[in-house]
Formats: C-alpha cells, sequence, structure tokens
C-alpha cells in the first residue's frame, strides 16, 4: 500500500506490515471471445483460468497461441474454499450459573464533567476500577490521561485520529503530517 495511504488508516507506517494478494476470480457467464492452446488451435483450451482470460494473458503469461474459433473454452472453475466444518450448537449444561449484566455499564463517553482514566482524550476507560481515580488510571492501568472528555463533541476526533474533516477534541491540536494526512495530538510542552 501506499505510505500515506497507511498512515491515515492505521496511524502508523508499524502498524501495516505483509503482502497484499489479488486474485481475479473469472464469473463462470465470462466469454473471453477465445481461448489459450500449445497445440495449433484444436479447439481444446489449455492453461488455468488465468491463461483463458483474454488474448495478452494467453500470449505474454502463458506463452500460447489465442485462438478464437467456434468452440469456446470450458467455463472456468475457481478454486474450491475450504471452510471449517458446521459444528451445531451445543446447550450449556444445566450446572452453569446464570450469566448476571454487570450492575454498573462501562462509561464511554461521560456527560458529568468528572473526570475519568482516557487513553485518547475521548473516551473513557471501560474498566470501572481504572476509573475511579488518577493514581488507579496512570498507575495501575498505564494510561497517559486522567481528563473530563464530556466536552468532546459528537463528531470530535480522539488523539492519533484523522483531523481533516472534524475538529480534535478539546486539549488536543490537529497535526499536518503530509497534505494527505493531519491527526489530532497533544501540543507539544
Amino acid at each position: 500500500m501506499e505510505e500515506n495511504t497507511v498512515v491515515r488508516h492505521f496511524g502508523s507506517l508499524n502498524e501495516a506490515s505483509g503482502l497484499v494478494c489479488w486474485q481475479i476470480l473469472p464469473d463462470e457467464e465470462y466469454d473471453a471471445g477465445g481461448y489459450c492452446n500449445w497445440s495449433g488451435c484444436n479447439s481444446e483450451a489449455q492453461g488455468g483460468w488465468d491463461c483463458n482470460l483474454n488474448e495478452y494473458e494467453c500470449e505474454t503469461a502463458c506463452s500460447g497461441t489465442w485462438c478464437t474459433g467456434a468452440t469456446p473454452p470450458p467455463a472456468p472453475v475457481a478454486d474450491p474454499i475450504t471452510s471449517p466444518p458446521v459444528v451445531p450448537p451445543t446447550t450449556p449444561p444445566a450446572t452453569s450459573p446464570p450469566v448476571v449484566p454487570p450492575t454498573t455499564p462501562p462509561v464511554s463517553n461521560p456527560t458529568t464533567g468528572s473526570p475519568c482514566c482516557t487513553w485518547d482524550l475521548k473516551n473513557c476507560s471501560l474498566d470501572p476500577w481504572c476509573n475511579e481515580n488518577e493514581t488507579q488510571c496512570k498507575s495501575g492501568c498505564g494510561a497517559p490521561f486522567w481528563d473530563d472528555v464530556s466536552a468532546c463533541p459528537l463528531n470530535g476526533v480522539a488523539k492519533g485520529y484523522d483531523c481533516l474533516d472534524n475538529p480534535c477534541c478539546p486539549g488536543l491540536y490537529c497535526k499536518e503530517h503530509s497534505q494527505w494526512y493531519h491527526s489530532c495530538e497533544v501540543p507539544p510542552s
């Protein structure tokens, strides 16, 4: 992927690695208008579906002869897709204790105006223990901020996210990395 696309969608170049593989899967109704052959156009399609995709692929990638005639190649067949076996759902044993929902729902964006444990200055930690006090937040949970996030509007952008189209949450500024990517960051001290 292009460098700025990776940064814009994943935050940094270190977040994306590996190969991107593409495979053309032809439609069974596809008619290439000919077929690839190495035996003097004997009405027999040779090579895989990729050789029979078009004249260019046949003659360059497959080193064959592109034949046009009354007998089109057989419809290409895509590789079979294997999937894990289907396992029917099981009923938990009768001795299982009932699942009890939590008595206090996790805080995601309070409107109370009180501080909470946050990593991005938009959302509070989902762990109630981290939100009890600043010491637990910063020491026990490892979050960098103990702050009131209630002033961040719904369309406000959190720390580290793209701010080309929406404003940063309070306490952050929109830092330009390139003409295509800006991110909300904490102002330098």
